[in-house]
């Protein structure tokens, strides 16, 4: 059984996100880490995007130079496909998800490989488990509930493909006394997914 890891932790040691998913990874095994900080994905632009449309919706063989285009998104997507489970990991960045996990995100929802159409609607190809850990400064409770898209996004397209989806969050790291405690105890519940995931 291989697990996925895919992070976006770019303060290295210094961050919480990093803390809480290195938590996980020692509980872990067969782990494939990802990190989205050296290993970049590519942005949805004319040129990749229309050679998926041409491949995965109209069916069409590509050229060499657009299949040249798409190699890493095409990479990433066989990457996601081998891995029985998946752990995504990130800070929210302004109430989102930061760009390098959204255009990862948007590589790997490729039609006829991570989900079909059918008549009934989309249907997701992926069977395993996923896991969102996310961090934050502020807190998306009461008011503030309508701000939070971070986890909601990651764990709605990991839904999307097929996976059944957990999410351990340290929120309010910046306004609630004691981030430390909040840490850990995310740490803690982290160490719990994998305890459950690796029997």
């Amino acid at each position: 059984m291989k697990t996925l890891i895919v992070q976006y932790t770019p303060r290295g040691d210094l961050s919480n996100t990093k803390k809480i998913l290195d938590a996980f990874i020692r509980k872990a095994r067969n782990v494939e880490v990802l990190d989205l900080t050296v290993d970049r994905p590519d942005m949805l632009m004319p040129e990749n995007l229309n050679s998926i449309f041409k491949k995965n919706w109209m069916g069409k063989e590509l050229t060499q130079d657009e299949a040249k285009h798409v190699a890493k998104i095409y990479s990433m997507t066989d990457q996601l496909i081998s891995a029985d489970h998946v752990v995504v990991a990130f800070p929210t960045y302004n109430y989102s998800v930061p760009a390098a996990v959204k255009a990862w995100l948007d590589s790997v929802i490729i039609n006829n490989q991570t989900f079909v159409l059918t008549d009934k609607g989309y249907v997701g190809k992926l069977k395993g488990k996923g896991l969102v850990i996310n961090t934050a400064g502020g807190v998306f409770t009461g008011e503030m509930a309508k701000n939070e898209h971070a986890v909601s996004l990651a764990k709605g397209d990991l839904e999307f493909m097929g996976l059944t989806v957990e999410t351990v969050t340290a929120h309010g790291l910046n306004m609630l006394p004691n981030p430390e405690k909040i840490v850990e105890n995310a740490m803690k519940d982290a160490e719990a997914v994998a305890a459950r995931w690796y029997k």
